[in-house]
Parts: C-alpha cells; structure tokens; sequence
C-alpha cells in the first residue's frame, strides 16, 4: 500500500489539491494516519509541508478535535516566505482555537504582528479568527483578546470587521459591562454596503443593546 505521504498532490506532480482533499477525507477515517501529516508539516520541501498544512485544514473543517493535538506543530509555519503556507497553517489554527486556548493565548503577540503586516488578506482573516475563537473560550480570554479584536477593526476598518466583531459577541456575553463600548463599534459598520459586515453589525448591536 502506497504512504499517505506519497499520495498528496506534490508528490503526484498534480495541481488543484483534490489528492489533498482526498487524502483528508482517508484521515478522517483512520486518524492515525494523521501523525505522518504532522511529521512532515516542516518538510525542507515546501510544497509538501504546504500539502499537509491543507489535509489538517481539511480534517479540522469536519472534526476540529482530530487537529487539536498537532496545532503547535503548525505554528512554525506561519513565519514561512509562502503565502500558502501561512494561510493554511492559519486556517487550521483558526479552526482549532476554541479547543487550544492555551496556545493561541501565547500566539497573542505573534497574531498581533501578523494582523498587523500580513499581505495575505486571508492570512488575516484567519488570524482574527483565531482570536474570536480565543475569545469564547472564558471570561478571561474574552477579557484579553478584546484589545487586539477592537485593534484589528481600527486598522483595517470593514475589511475584518465581522470577524471581529463575531468576537466582540463573545466580549459581550462574559463582559457585559463593555456593552457601551462594543455599541459604539457595531454603530459603525450598521449601514455597511458589504452583507456580511452589517448582518454582524446588526447582530452585536442588538446584544448590546439587550
């Protein structure tokens, strides 16, 4: 029987990543296979590394819980030179962040960063993310993801606001004494020509108006 590593779209010489989706849906199945994956997310061979930062996405978008354990060995990733590699290795983080709080907690400073000069917008987008699902993990995340939260919305205004503000409903609900402040934010975005911005608008407003 052919390694799971052999069957990802690098070591096939196919574009498209469906190998990868394929070799997802074959761990979600046999998780053990799942170890192999993380042993080579830092592969000197960048497209394989890139290869195995999907299939954890991949397997995280249906069980979180199977990618929890290898978050950490994702976080290398994110100083990588390629565009890939950091937003697949954000990707999954950001879908893992809630069952990880420990982790992304000491990634605080290193998402600040991140949101702050990162070039991928979607990089961004999951880095934020991350820290909304940071958030909803207790009264105390909440309490230190809000600042880095309201800092994404000042610095790139609507263009992540709704993710963030997906985090500021979590602020709310273990912060109830911030509703003002986070009214005065969702108030902003309320008219907002992007959908998704005013459909989270709407919804943070009218719990903190609750």
């Amino acid at each position: 029987m052919a390694s799971i590593i052999s069957q990802l779209s690098s070591q096939k010489k196919e574009r498209g990543g469906q190998s990868n989706k394929a070799v997802a849906k074959k761990c979600l199945k046999s998780p053990e296979l799942l170890k192999e994956i993380a042993k080579h997310l830092q592969s000197e061979e960048l497209r394989l590394s890139i290869d195995c930062a999907e299939v954890m996405t991949e397997v995280a978008k249906e069980n979180p819980k199977l990618i929890a354990k290898y978050a950490q060995k994702l976080v290398a990733l994110l100083k990588s030179k390629h565009t890939f590699a950091r937003f697949e290795a954000m990707h999954a983080l950001a879908l893992v962040a809630n069952l990880k709080p420990a982790l992304i907690e000491s990634l605080l400073p290193e998402l600040e960063i991140l949101i702050s000069t990162e070039k991928s917008v979607i990089a961004r987008d999951y880095a934020i993310t991350a820290i909304a699902g940071y958030a909803s993990t207790s009264k105390e995340a909440a309490q230190r993801a809000y600042p880095y939260l309201k800092k994404a919305i000042d610095q790139w205004a609507d263009r992540h606001a709704h993710q963030a503000m997906r985090g500021l409903v979590h602020v709310i609900e273990y912060w109830p004494l911030l509703k003002k402040e986070i009214k005065s934010i969702a108030e902003l975005f309320i008219d907002s020509p992007r959908g998704v911005v005013k459909k989270e608008a709407q919804r943070l407003l009218k719990l903190a108006l609750s």
